[in-house]
């Protein structure tokens, strides 16, 4: 943690850009869902949302088009980035229902495809937390449990597939979060009352060495109906970073800062996945 009298977000939010995509997503957060926490943006050296904003944050502001051919990866067809989000969720007026609950995009990247539809990506970053702190398993017979369990009938899951994934904390978010991108994809309309968005893929990102968020991945991308677990993917850090076009000088910086550990190496334990041996 940065010193409780750090004033602004430098050096923690690293580029002006940063900041600027801060003010951005400040202005634009929906009721009920989605949190910026700010002390976390401004002193927490580990967090996910700061590097969140130090990532997609910065291209948002600077060149959101130089992320193309990390885009591609995912939607072939795409042509150009149109936005990028920080900490979006669709409102209600979008989605013409209510939230299923506080879940939002940590990221979320709009992009067209030939003949001007669209697609998306819906984004979780992941640093160094834990995938189970802080979340409870809502109780047997609860609303919470029952709308969650609901939903998930309704979109592309296996059967049962709510009974197995809510066993485990560390199953929610990324199994919520899926459930964000469905029911975005699903429910949000164009000007014609069509569906907005033609395609869409999640894709959690993490470190390379985060294996309990890879096994978390599969484990929530087995219980999608066939053909649908592909919408639901990994993605590292350096992956995302190494694929955009031009600008270097923030990607060797952002590269020192978030995934290079040689640094560190002497103060790691011997089974730590981070030493390089």
């Amino acid at each position: 943690m940065l010193p409780a009298t750090v004033a602004g977000f430098a050096p923690n939010l690293m580029w002006p850009a940063s900041i600027d995509a801060y003010d951005v997503a400040k202005s634009e957060l929906t009721a009920g869902a989605g949190i910026i926490y700010e002390d976390r943006l401004r002193r927490n050296l580990l967090s996910s949302q700061p590097l969140c904003f130090n990532l997609f944050g910065y291209l948002s502001q600077v060149d959101a088009n130089a992320l193309l051919p990390w885009v591609r990866l995912y939607a072939a067809r795409a042509v150009s980035v149109s936005r990028i989000r920080l900490e979006y969720s669709p409102s209600v007026s979008e989605l013409g229902a209510a939230p299923l609950g506080g879940s939002a995009f940590d990221a979320f990247v709009e992009y067209t495809l030939p003949g001007e539809s669209k697609g998306f990506i819906g984004i979780e970053t992941k640093y160094h937390e834990d995938l189970a702190k802080g979340l409870k398993i809502p109780p047997e017979g609860s609303a919470a449990r029952d709308k969650y369990a609901r939903e998930t009938r309704l979109r592309a899951w296996l059967t049962g597939a709510e009974s197995r994934l809510i066993e485990h904390r560390k199953n929610l978010q990324f199994w919520y979060n899926q459930l964000l991108a469905q029911r975005t994809h699903e429910l949000v309309t164009d000007s014609m009352g069509g569906r907005l968005y033609e395609e869409f893929t999640e894709v959690v990102v993490a470190c390379r060495q985060d294996e309990s968020a890879k096994a978390v991945v599969r484990t929530v991308a087995a219980q999608l109906a066939e053909g649908h677990a592909g919408t639901l993917r990994f993605c590292a850090i350096d992956d995302v970073v190494s694929t955009v076009a031009g600008h270097d000088d923030w990607k060797r910086e952002f590269h020192e800062r978030y995934t290079d550990f040689t640094p560190i190496q002497d103060y790691l334990e011997a089974r730590s996945p981070l030493t390089s041996a």
